[in-house]
């Protein structure tokens, strides 16, 4: 699988946005009959003649199976004895198969607990096997758009075509498959899915119409691209068409060496492992699992049903059903083994919830009993990791050496690895709260050569440094110890010796052989470490310096565990690395998802980072809000407090480079006079705050006082100043800055000298070297952050924000549309302003609807462009009313009203004082002589229905048109407009309305309003634009002044409906 699938795949997947759509191929192990099968047998069960039978098996033969289901419905078998009999049939044979000894797929699912499903299958076997439950397509309509994503929903698996235990919901029928795909409930339930998940299609065979047409019917309503695996020898046009048709992207597997299902596992392995493709994990050897001890019958069903609890991370569950029988007084009555089963299954819960003391006395005791100290072993292992935990490595030595006496394997090394906790961290026993990785300075010279040595003595007593496998594998006994022994050697390699490349190998071994959330936590700590190791103690750090590969990695699997759901864990998980996870995010820039996330876990981070916490908040309010609240800002110390308030400054500045340059430039100018003010009274130090007064230096072209600052810091303050380029630009020497940025960026290659080289660029016209630019690391992305979906948005809106140049914007957004496939928001995002720019004020309800929803989630100086969108929703389609009542809700709430559509919606609803005026050349005029030009052009132009009584329509009432503005005005101008109400609907293009509605609001016109008002009144107009996805793939690329915006509206518009005649 290439790298780029499988990261989308596993931060969908991570995110709990994946649903698996199951058809019968993954069922086939089980041996069941087929549906060729089915329908034969229920031919000869319901004794039909051998004439219908025969032509039954010609239409199976050429994969058609609706048609033999007419056949024998006609015979007089019901539909519901039909559904009957295959529902029995299918239990019938399911009682002759012994499932357990059956290799299949769905145990791979029964490891995951945080996605939904969707099958064809009627045999109920993803349910059982994996362990979820029915969740009914119709259940959908039931619930909000926005609360199918949440945990409650997990694990649940939606029986398209029914199941076997209601016979009366199995789809076979062509009647009963039109009337679930060709409903409006289907198009509308489904509205949940396709808003908000990506679709991994596994065992479809689409050879048979049966399937391919289900499956054309679904992909016709998805707007987002979906997965699907194939075997590698499948049909090449196949593969095509569907990436084509539908926006499928085929995975092929090998299967020349194994099963397919071992294949398909594999698949499986790296999407749900959150595998890493650039680590080499194939040497690593798996130990059988543990022989499990003989209990009685009861005990046996209890232990398994644990068991399988914990490998689906099910905490609570497991406590829930384990904690009762621990209280009760019977237990020591219990088998030794069963007693050690519950005990160790309570020790894993209280111990992930980090309730050390608790497990610890728990343990002790039961250790004290001879029964139980009999097989100790297990327990000796989870007390000493409950010592460990509690930092306690005098007392966890002390229990390995005295309880169990053979020091091998995993006992061995756990015994190594406290030793060495208890060597160089000597003192932490003493310390409260949790030990940071990191302390406020970085280690000497000496600590970590000592820490070094240390390790690599460790290292090579354990582990192969070709290969990264244990030494001595046989001596760990089986896999959940390899499993431990991984973990235990991640968790110390990166929480003591910072060799956090190597805890990535081992924590990822580790979470292949068992994927517990526990691993995937510390793997999302480590690529953590990596992604900030050179900017952790640099005096003056970069961007640049920031690894956002590894950041990403962390990001996919801080989401996963984030989103277990596991009410218990997570709010455990919140404690131990919430703050983590924001700082990921916040490090990406990602500032929405931080509020977001912020919001379910500030109240669980621990008081000892509740000030990290608190600054970080205010830093991401800073960056999103360009604001911050004083509830925010009072924790903070005032040099943080200050800072902060430089970053809400300079956040403003560059927001309003792209909208008002003459603020952008007056709030660097306030930035620079409050430095004066402050540095005059004492010298400020501070680094964080310098950047930002060299930043506003630079985009005022304030030499003197760049100047001046050389004079009064060390020279060491300037050298991104100098070294980058920003110097030689703000000095006027370009061609050396130019040398200098494009080195910086092919240099470091990052997020950060792009925007630089880029921001360059433009602000000097430089479009040519801008667009090569682009096509550089499009053909060859330096990392992942130049494919995520935020780098082709900004990619897109370039040419409207820089060029000024909204038809190339289309061009670009058709190009690469399939880069937003899997972000519906920022899709939706991105096609909003590109709509309002194309004139495209189609289903203005839903749309409204949508920014409305946007308006919740968007800091305030974003609510401006929504609010924005909204009014022109609302006035391009006439409802002017409901935009006065936006702008007076805008007024209560103080946001600005732009674009004066307070003036313009007044305009529009009544003629208004002259001051309500935009005086601008109008783009009509009702003079005469304008008029009879309009009259000459028609004729010209060949437009000469509008001079026909009719229009030379056959039959009006039955037929459309499509009509210019300038058409209106002829009809308009001899009295005509009652021919058009006479027929059935008359189209007028969003763009000719505005052209309208701007003319009139250039100056009073009693002949402009009268039409516009004809336009709301009249029942048979009907306001139009071309569909975005075809205006941008069939838009002229020779625009120019060939086509007004009307003219190319009502051009698409006719090339989709060649029907309607044009006025």
């Amino acid at each position: 699988m290439e790298q780029e699938t499988l990261l989308d795949l596993q931060e969908l997947y991570s995110k709990g946005l994946l649903i698996p759509v199951i058809g019968s191929g993954l069922s086939m192990p089980f041996g069941l009959p087929d549906w060729k099968k089915l329908i034969l047998d229920a031919a000869e069960f319901f004794h039909l003649s051998s004439e219908d039978q025969d032509k039954i098996e010609k239409q199976l033969a050429v994969y058609d199976f609706l048609t033999p289901v007419d056949v024998i419905t006609e015979y007089g078998v019901s539909e519901i004895e039909l559904q009957k009999y295959v529902a029995e049939s299918m239990k019938a044979a399911k009682k002759k198969i012994a499932v357990t000894e059956v290799e299949n797929n769905y145990t791979d699912f029964a490891k995951v607990s945080n996605l939904r499903f969707m099958t064809t299958n009627y045999d109920e076997y993803l349910n059982e096997i994996s362990g979820k439950k029915t969740f009914y397509l119709s259940e959908l309509s039931g619930i909000a758009v926005n609360q199918f994503p949440l945990r409650y929903y997990n694990n649940v698996v939606i029986p398209l075509h029914g199941q076997i235990s209601e016979p009366e919901s199995i789809v076979l029928s062509r009647g009963s498959y039109e009337k679930l795909y060709d409903s409006d409930e289907f198009e509308q339930e489904f509205q949940h899915l396709r808003t908000h998940f990506t679709f991994l299609f596994m065992g479809f065979s689409f050879d048979d119409k049966y399937f391919a047409k289900m499956f054309e019917r679904m992909l016709k309503r998805f707007q987002a691209r979906h997965y699907i695996l194939f075997e590698e020898h499948v049909d090449g046009a196949k593969i095509e068409r569907l990436g084509k048709e539908y926006g499928v992207q085929a995975i092929l597997y090998k299967a020349g060496k194994c099963t397919h299902q071992q294949a398909i596992h594999q698949i499986l392995q790296e999407i749900f492992c959150l595998y890493d493709s650039e680590l080499d994990t194939s040497a690593l050897k798996k130990l059988p699992e543990a022989e499990e001890e003989k209990l009685s019958g009861e005990e046996e069903k209890v232990v398994s049903q644990g068991r399988k609890l914990i490998e689906s991370q099910n905490y609570t569950e497991l406590q829930e059903l384990y904690l009762p029988i621990y209280e009760k007084s019977d237990f020591e009555e219990k088998t030794p083994g069963f007693q050690i089963e519950i005990l160790c299954g309570l020790a894993w819960y209280y111990g992930f919830l980090r309730e050390d003391e608790y497990v610890k006395d728990m343990i002790s005791k039961a250790l004290l009993r001879p029964e139980i100290a009999a097989g100790k072993k297990k327990l000796v292992f989870m007390y000493g990791q409950v010592l460990w935990n509690l930092r306690a490595f005098g007392e966890c030595k002390r229990v390995l050496e005295s309880f169990v006496e053979e020091k091998k394997g995993l006992l061995r090394l756990f015994y190594e690895i406290v030793c060495c906790y208890a060597e160089l961290l000597p003192d932490c026993e003493e310390q409260k709260g949790v030990i940071p990785v990191y302390g406020e300075r970085e280690r000497t010279e000496e600590e970590t050569f000592r820490f070094a040595n240390v390790y690599g003595k460790l290292k090579q007593s354990y582990i192969n440094p070709d290969t990264y496998n244990l030494r001595n594998l046989a001596e760990y006994e089986d896999l959940d110890s390899q499993h431990v022994a991984y973990y235990w050697l991640g968790t110390a390699a990166g929480q003591l010796f910072h060799e956090h490349g190597d805890a990535v190998e081992y924590l990822m071994r580790a979470y292949e052989l068992k994927p517990t959330l526990a691993a995937c936590e510390e793997l999302a700590r480590n690529y953590l470490a990596i992604a900030e190791e050179k900017i952790r103690y640099a005096k003056n750090p970069k961007v640049h310096q920031v690894d956002m590969n590894a950041l990403l990695k962390a990001r996919i699997r801080f989401q996963y565990v984030m989103n277990t759901s596991d009410e218990t864990a997570r709010h455990s998980i919140y404690r131990q690395s919430g703050l983590d996870y924001l700082r990921t995010l916040y490090l990406l820039r990602d500032y929405r998802s931080f509020e977001e996330e912020y919001q379910k876990i500030h109240n669980d981070i621990p008081d000892e980072q509740s000030y990290l916490l608190q600054m970080l908040k205010a830093e991401n309010d800073a960056c999103y809000e360009h604001t911050v609240t004083d509830e925010v800002l009072n924790g903070l110390k005032e040099e943080d407090k200050e800072y902060v308030r430089y970053v809400c400054a300079v956040n403003r500045a560059s927001l309003m480079a792209n909208i008002n340059q003459n603020e952008s430039q007056r709030i660097y100018h306030e930035i620079i006079l409050h430095f004066k003010k402050n540095n005059s009274e004492q010298c400020i130090q501070d680094k964080r705050i310098l950047q930002i007064v060299l930043d506003s230096v630079f985009f005022t072209g304030n030499v003197s006082f760049y100047e001046e600052m050389k004079k009064q810091y060390e020279p060491a303050f300037f050298s991104d100043m100098q070294e980058l380029g920003f110097e030689d630009e703000l000095y006027g020497k370009l061609e050396v800055a130019q040398s200098r940025y494009e080195d910086a960026f092919w240099k470091y290659k990052d997020i950060a000298t792009f925007h630089i080289l880029k921001g360059f660029y433009l602000r000097h016209g430089k479009r040519k070297e801008c667009t090569q630019l682009y096509k550089d690391v499009f053909a060859a992305p330096p990392d992942a952050m130049f494919q995520t979906t935020q780098f082709y948005m900004e990619y897109v809106l370039e040419d409207i924000i820089s060029w000024k140049n909204p038809w190339n914007s289309m061009r670009k957004y058709q190009a690469c549309r399939a880069k937003f496939q899997d972000d519906v928001m920022r899709r939706k995002e991105l096609e909003e302003m590109l709509k309002i720019e194309c004139a495209d004020y189609e289903n203005y309800e839903e749309r409204v609807e949508w920014n409305r929803y946007m308006l919740e989630k968007s800091p305030r100086y974003a609510q401006i462009g929504l609010y924005r969108s909204i009014l022109y929703l609302y006035i391009a389609n006439l409802k002017y009313q409901k935009a006065m009542d936006v702008i007076e809700e805008m007024k209560e709430k103080n946001i600005f009203v732009p674009d004066r559509c307070d003036d313009l919606v007044k305009v529009c609803m009544e003629k208004q004082p002259r001051r309500c005026y935009f005086r601008q050349k109008p783009s009509f005029s009702s003079e005469k002589e304008a008029l009879d030009q309009i009259e000459r052009s028609k004729m010209a132009q060949g437009y000469n229905r509008i001079f026909f009584h009719d229009f030379g329509l056959e039959n009006p009432e039955r037929e459309s048109v499509v009509v210019f503005i300038s058409s209106l005005f002829v009809l308009f101008r001899y009295n005509r407009q009652r021919e058009l109400e006479k027929v059935h609907t008359v189209y007028v293009t969003y763009a000719g309305i505005i052209s309208l509605q701007a003319s009139l609001w250039a100056g009073e016109d009693v002949f402009f309003r009268m039409v516009l008002q004809w336009l709301k009144s009249a029942p048979n107009v009907k306001l139009c634009a071309p569909e975005f996805e075809y205006f941008c793939k069939a838009m002229p690329t020779d625009m120019g002044r060939r086509y007004s915006s009307e003219k190319l509206q009502l051009k698409l518009f006719c090339e989709e409906h060649p029907e309607v005649v044009v006025l």
